[in-house]
């Protein structure tokens, strides 16, 4: 019957998250392995990916662990998106900051404030990585952070130490929009990122919010950029701020 399904299937999941901390722990041994190949330190990632996935929440610590598995994921996610593995490569940053893309997506907003400070700086920096895919990504890990500063939502006041990330979050963002000859797929998240910071975040920017909607209307006169303007712009028309 359908209940009976629901039940097993709630069993399954409840199960899996259960066993969610065993997973990490494992996995990040892997990764840290001494020898440990670029390409098993990415296929870690690819496997935190579908777990955030598969299991929203679970890695915030929802498996009943002492220690929420993001807390074991942290410190390498942070030297991956750094640039300091050894031998890393593009392709292990440009995985781990979809992973970090989907976990911020994909868990409550208190999963991720402990760890803001770890990962936003490098995010930042490789937002204006000069590799396109690592820039692209991490600007759209960038928008996924935006709610992260703000939990509560507009209406909110937001802390001196999230104010503080919010505007290296548009430095970074605007600096890229704002930059010549870039791909098609930079401009986008780059749009996007902006779009969605100045209606989430606007009124903490100072200045940057004027220059930030000066070069929306600038792509708006762009055929190539102007579908991720009207959509960035409808966002900030949207907002309650």
């Amino acid at each position: 019957t359908c209940s009976a399904s629901r039940g097993s299937s709630a069993a399954l999941t409840a199960l899996a998250t259960a066993s969610v901390p065993a997973v990490v722990r494992s996995t990040m041994h892997q990764f840290k392995t001494r020898g440990s190949t670029a390409k098993t330190k990415t296929a870690v990632f690819g496997l935190l990916r579908e777990l955030a996935s598969a299991l929203p929440g679970a890695l915030g610590g929802n498996g009943g662990a002492e220690v929420a598995p993001l807390s074991a994921i942290v410190p390498s996610l942070q030297r991956v998106l750094s640039g300091s593995v050894p031998g890393g490569g593009s392709n292990l940053r440009v995985e781990a900051l979809a992973f970090t893309r989907l976990a911020l997506e994909s868990h409550p907003p208190a999963a991720f404030q402990p760890h803001v400070s770890a990962i936003a700086a490098p995010v930042f920096a490789a937002a204006g990585d000069k590799y396109y895919k690592v820039a692209a990504e991490a600007l759209r890990v960038c928008a996924a952070l935006v709610p992260i500063l703000r939990p509560g939502g507009t209406s909110q006041p937001m802390t001196p130490e999230a104010t503080k990330h919010a505007g290296l979050l548009m430095d970074a963002a605007l600096a890229r929009m704002a930059a010549a000859d870039q791909d098609q797929e930079v401009k986008e998240a780059a749009i996007t990122c902006v779009g969605v910071a100045v209606a989430e975040l606007g009124d903490a920017m100072g200045d940057a919010t004027g220059r930030a909607l000066g070069l929306l209307l600038e792509r708006l006169r762009n055929e190539i950029t102007r579908l991720a303007a009207v959509k960035a712009l409808t966002k900030v028309a949207q907002s309650g701020l």
